[in-house]
């Protein structure tokens, strides 16, 4: 009896204890409150954590997981509480002396205690690092999309619905087609098509690529695959269309396809778009198994009339190119605008309110042609125009020749603010398709074309300003993206055609020239060419070579002389040119009297300006020695003794690979330089200065700004002597690539106030030259420091030798951090023989030039020795030096 009463009253008495065990446990008040606050620094780690990769993922353009927002809505709600507990009231009376604070002793610990528990539970649920975010699926390109301006015109309602009619309810046709002249508005009309599709999803997928007179099958590709979600694998051709053709039939939705602007047959099979009877490898397959597996055969393959996958629209200026090239059966042509949607065009882009004069009404017939892209550069070009400038139009007879684009283009052109944002509109037109914003900040840089400007940071500034206002004026479209512009074919043929005649100026795209002019005069001032005739060139200002590869040198010897007015010579991506020019041997020579802006880019042969016909250093020895070792003291420098240019300001040198340094001497002729603009080549040195008289050491009076990139194998800058008008000599993304660099030597240049100059507002970062052994600073009578920039903190763990002599303003060596590890303490003499005095080292150059800053040494130098008698202590030695004669 007593062992079944023991059995029975067992378990309540465990209940009991345990639940006098929990509510003891509750009023240990100060463990409970303890554990909660570790709980809460936990949860705190990991919601950070989950905060950071949320950040991340939505920097990249990802979608946040569902429970990953309401983990973050429970931790908020909890942090909530938690701050609701620690102010509440009775924390400051769980000190009374009576009975009263084992009450708020009990009640706090047990809510500590249970809040705990569910901070625990909320830490534990954590979602993991792969379960933060997830790709969006993308089904258009939306950037390209969002860029259209159709309004809303009657006279192309019509169309549109039929369009929109065959693509939607005809499932027997797969291919339709879209011509019309350039200009009318196909691309705007067929892109206002794809967004209609796109917003009531009548198309799963829309992509859109623009093919253009010399398509890139690659980027069609991809813009093809980027809304399919797809990321084609490998580089070859047919690797890529295979994996955009499977993709393409396993799409279980209707897919839209528009390419855009075809000026010829384009094969569809070579990009991957499936065509009737494709077969799926897949498919096979699964045939072959069903053939071994039993009598009921394979099921024939699904074409593209069968399954419910791609519909392909497709535009040209040409119907014939649809038709015959591409056997498209439906076809839909785009007529100009009528007269009222004209006008409405127009009022638009004029900025007219109201209805607009019968004289005025005539000037947009006149000019336009119904064109939309005529009316909007015609429209934006007499927007806020006075009446007097509308009469002046009126009263203009046209030539007979002039289309209404040329006309419009033409009216833009006039109106431009000043002769250097036409000189850009001109450089945009040579510039081809899609081309990137950085590539025309470098040729207008480079050839001198921004007045005022002294850097690529300036000059990325005033082409972005330049830029939105050719934008403006409709002479300039919207890129693909942020870092591309676009210019429509009509506007940039007018643009080329503008400057044929008005600046006797004819060019050559790709290596073709459409029409050589009638040279019968010397008034050429601007010339873009493949190799070309000794003609009379007197008055050619600027040559241009692009994409030449057949070109071996620019021009013969003896057309030197006819080209007595050339200022500007800008060559590029000519894989075969080998120099300059040739020179006989024995010849006298050669000056260029007013070149002033001297560019070459991306020329895989080159070696030097000029060779000498005959001469023992052969150019093919040279090549072999350069092949053998990258940098032979017998490869040339880019200037020789028997060139001449004398007033040469500008120097941009751009991938070129085998220049292994620019000059040996220093020729009278370079100095009158400016600015030096080099970058990724491969030269150890820009200047070589070994073995040269004194009369022939480097001085650049005139120079202002060196521009150094990419020079990864730099090795020796110069000994920068006397550049009078330089103010620093290079700029931080330079620095920072200057991982070979071992000395540096800078005297004499008056206007030099830092080293390295900051670029933007670059956040703080380590500038480390961890190669660099001697600095030596003399006669720099502004130079205020090394560096202005606070952000930058500097390091020299290879700096031996620093001398700083004659600089009476710099104070400190970085407004940053400086550390040099191998200089522990200075030792000075004021005068020779005197007994030397000792300052400590004080950790960093900033610190240690300031305290001999303060002891008023203003002319000194600082001599790091490799170490002291017993060769293990370095140490840095100041001199006072004896005067030097300037």
């Amino acid at each position: 009896m007593d062992a079944v009463s023991s059995a029975l009253l067992e378990p309540v008495t465990n209940s009991v204890l345990d639940l006098i065990k929990k509510q003891v446990d509750y009023i240990r008040y100060r463990r409970n409150f303890d554990e909660l606050d570790e709980c809460v620094k936990q949860l705190k780690h990991k919601k950070e954590i989950v905060d950071h990769k949320c950040e991340e993922a939505v920097k990249n353009g990802h979608e946040i997981e569902g429970k990953v927002r309401e983990w973050l809505g429970k931790v908020g709600k909890f942090e909530t509480e938690v701050e609701k507990y620690r102010k509440d009231d009775g924390h400051k009376k769980t000190r009374f002396s009576n009975c009263l604070f084992l009450y708020f002793w009990h009640r706090l610990g047990r809510l500590a205690k249970k809040m705990a528990v569910e901070g625990k539970k909320i830490t534990d649920d954590c979602p993991k690092s792969d379960e933060i975010a997830y790709r969006v699926y993308v089904t258009s390109n939306d950037a390209i999309l969002s860029n259209n301006d159709l309004m809303d015109f009657g006279s192309r309602k019509s169309i549109m619905e039929q369009i929109m009619a065959t693509l939607v309810e005809d499932p027997t046709v797969k291919m339709i087609g879209v011509y019309g002249r350039s200009g009318v508005g196909k691309s705007t009309l067929i892109k206002a098509i794809a967004k209609i599709a796109r917003d009531k999803k009548l198309f799963n997928v829309v992509a859109f690529s623009e093919i253009t007179d010399n398509p890139n099958l690659k980027q069609v590709q991809e813009d093809i695959a980027y809304p399919l979600g797809l990321k084609l694998e490998g580089e070859g051709e047919n690797v890529r269309a295979d994996n955009l053709r499977r993709r393409l039939k396993k799409e279980k939705e209707n897919t839209l396809i528009i390419l855009d602007d075809l000026w010829d047959r384009l094969d569809l099979n070579r990009l991957g778009i499936p065509l009737d009877g494709d077969v799926d490898d897949n498919d096979l397959s699964k045939k072959t198994n069903s053939d071994n597996q039993g009598p009921q055969g394979p099921t024939k393959e699904k074409s593209l009339g069968d399954y419910k996958g791609c519909k392909i629209l497709l535009t040209s200026r040409k119907q014939n190119v649809l038709t015959d090239k591409m056997e498209v059966k439906l076809t839909f042509c785009v007529e100009e605008l009528d007269e009222k949607d004209a006008l409405k065009l127009f009022r638009k882009e004029a900025g007219i309110h109201g209805e607009m004069s019968k004289s005025k009404q005539e000037i947009v017939k006149k000019y336009c042609a119904g064109l939309p892209m005529a009316i909007v550069t015609v429209g934006r070009a007499l927007r806020d125009k006075s009446d007097s400038e509308w009469e002046k139009l009126k009263n203009q007879d046209l030539v007979g020749d002039q289309n209404p684009m040329e006309i419009s283009v033409k009216m833009s052109y006039d109106h431009l603010e000043n002769e250097e944002l036409k000189s850009i509109f001109f450089l945009c037109a040579q510039m081809g398709h899609q081309p990137l914003i950085m590539d025309l900040v470098k040729y207008c840089f480079g050839l001198g074309i921004l007045e005022g400007v002294y850097s690529l940071g300036e000059a990325r500034g005033k082409i972005s300003t330049s830029i939105q206002k050719l934008k403006n004026s409709g002479l300039v479209l919207d890129g693909s993206s942020s870092i591309h512009f676009n210019m429509h074919d009509l506007v940039r043929d007018a643009a080329l055609s503008i400057a044929q005649k008005e600046h006797n100026a004819f060019t050559l795209r790709n290596g073709k020239l459409d029409d050589w002019p009638e040279l019968e005069s010397s008034g050429t001032e601007m010339i873009c060419f493949s190799p070309f005739t000794d003609c009379s060139f007197t008055k050619l200002k600027t040559i241009k070579v692009e994409k030449c590869d057949q070109l071996k040198n620019l021009f013969s010897f003896c057309m030197v002389k006819l080209l007595a007015s050339l200022e500007t010579i800008g060559v590029s991506n000519c894989g075969s040119l080998e120099e300059i020019i040739k020179i006989p041997d024995n010849s006298d020579k050669i000056e260029f009297l007013k070149l002033m802006s001297l560019s070459l880019e991306s020329l895989s042969s080159f070696t030097s300006f000029y060779t000498i016909e005959g001469s023992s250093t052969d150019r093919d020895e040279i090549q072999i020695t350069v092949a053998e070792n990258e940098h032979s003291e017998m490869a040339p420098p880019l200037f020789g003794e028997l060139v001449e240019i004398p007033n040469l300001e500008n120097l941009n040198l751009i991938s070129m690979n085998k220049i292994q340094k620019i000059w040996s001497d220093q020729p009278p002729s370079l100095r009158k330089l400016k600015g030096l603009f080099v970058s990724n080549c491969k030269m150890e040195k820009i200047f070589s200065t070994e073995g040269n008289s004194a009369d022939k050491v480097c001085i650049f009076p005139k120079l202002e700004e060196i521009h150094l990139d990419q020079m990864i194998e730099l090795t020796d800058i110069w000994q920068a002597e006397y550049c009078k008008g330089l103010r620093n000599l290079m700029a931080s993304s330079t620095a920072k690539s200057l991982v070979q660099l071992k000395s540096m030597t800078i005297s004499g240049c008056d206007e030099l106030e830092e080293i390295v100059s900051n670029e933007g507002n670059e956040e703080a970062e380590q500038i480390v030259f961890g190669k660099l052994i001697t600095i030596e600073l003399v006669r720099l009578k502004k130079l205020k420091s090394f560096c202005s920039y606070k952000n930058y903190e500097f390091k020299f763990p290879s700096l031996e030798v620093l001398i700083v002599r004659k600089c009476p303003w710099m104070q400190r060596f970085t407004e940053g951090g400086a550390r040099a590890a191998k200089l522990q303490n200075i030792v000075t003499a004021y005068e020779v023989g005197k007994e030397e005095a000792k300052w400590q080292w004080e950790g960093d150059l900033n610190a240690t030039i300031q305290n001999v800053w303060e002891d008023q040494l203003s002319i000194f130098s600082i001599l790091a020795h490799e170490c002291l008698k017993n060769g293990h202590n370095c140490s840095l030695h100041i001199k006072h030096p004896s005067p030097i004669n300037s």
